[in-house]
């Protein structure tokens, strides 16, 4: 069995090979994918991120939900009680800041969003993903701890966690630590993969 380290240097390597231009062309599928699904018309606060890294590009995805009057947000790293993450409000005119990992991200504010359930919709990046919802990401955790509630049935289901890849990050079977809270779905350029 392969482990996660070993898929996470593979599959980033795949990523980040992906010439630029292909690159564009599979993330503009992947959204026309995700915006054409039904799941957005169902969500009003919807978080994504900004690409790095060879990630899926959201550019398209971030313009049509301003479009669609969707409120958008985008994760600030939380250090501070444990490595989390709050949501701060998108929009045209939001000013970015980079954080430690050189990643863009809001300033702390009013419309920050500390309690991720009251999230509709939340757009995961990753390096790998199976057909049963397991990701792998950087290796930092911050999704997992921030979501980790949504592993215990008597907390809030909020939100639905998506992940954007390419295709070629598929992997076979991802080993999951008890601690990996999984995808509801993961969009790639040939096909929306729903998960129970």
């Amino acid at each position: 069995m392969n482990l996660p380290a070993d898929i996470r240097r593979q599959i980033r390597s795949l990523r980040q090979n992906l010439p630029p231009e292909l690159a564009r062309e599979k993330s503009l599928h992947i959204a026309e994918h995700f915006i054409s699904s039904p799941i957005i018309g169902r969500s009003r606060r919807v978080a994504t991120y900004l690409s790095n890294d060879g990630e899926v590009g959201t550019q398209a995805i971030v313009e049509t939900l301003w479009s669609c009057g969707k409120a958008c947000y985008l994760p600030i790293l939380r250090s501070s009680p444990q490595r989390s993450l709050w949501f701060g409000r998108y929009a045209p005119e939001t000013a970015l800041i980079p954080n430690r990992f050189h990643i863009p991200e809001p300033a702390i504010g009013e419309d920050t969003v500390s309690e991720p359930w009251t999230l509709d919709l939340v757009l995961v990046p990753l390096v790998a993903f199976d057909l049963s919802g397991n990701r792998i990401g950087m290796g930092g955790g911050y999704y997992d701890r921030t979501f980790a509630y949504l592993k215990d049935g008597s907390q809030p289901r909020s939100p639905i966690l998506i992940g954007l890849a390419f295709e070629c990050q598929k992997w076979d079977r991802i080993p999951a630590e008890p601690w990996d809270v999984p995808l509801n779905g993961v969009v790639t350029e040939e096909a929306f993969y729903t998960f129970t």
